[in-house]
């Protein structure tokens, strides 16, 4: 599995996952999902790669249809799985891809196209469901 660079656009943090750009990643702490089209998330895990890069490995890819999920992305139920695979919440990270099309298969075959291309480590054998309350 390869990692990703970290890269500045217009002083925002982007980072490019199977040719699509993702917002961030930030720390899970830092990230504030109101007012979020639904989209596309990367849970990444943060390797130093040097005194001055950083590296960012996706774990998990999902889709994120509500955006008012308390609690998210901690509150997810592979969230500690998340947590144990990366060595802490601490070296966590989320990425985001808005895709407010009204088309849900769309966002869902762009998502299993990224996990069939990059083989994030904590998706092998969570069933793949879009993410939303209830």
């Amino acid at each position: 599995m390869s990692t990703f660079v970290l890269l500045l656009s217009g002083g925002n943090q982007v980072i490019v996952l199977g040719g699509h750009e993702f917002e961030g990643p930030v720390p899970l702490d830092e990230w504030g999902r109101n007012g979020r089209p639904s989209g596309i998330y990367a849970i990444c895990r943060r390797e130093q790669a040097g005194a001055a890069r950083v590296r960012w490995r996706p774990l998990f890819i999902g889709e994120l249809v509500d955006a008012t999920w308390p609690g998210f992305p901690r509150s997810h139920p592979a969230g500690p799985w998340w947590a144990a695979t990366a060595g802490g919440w601490e070296r966590l990270g989320i990425a985001f891809h808005p895709m407010p099309a009204p088309d849900p298969r769309h966002r869902a075959s762009v998502v299993r196209l990224l996990v069939d291309t990059l083989r994030p480590r904590c998706n092998g054998s969570f069933d793949y469901r879009p993410d939303r309350r209830g």
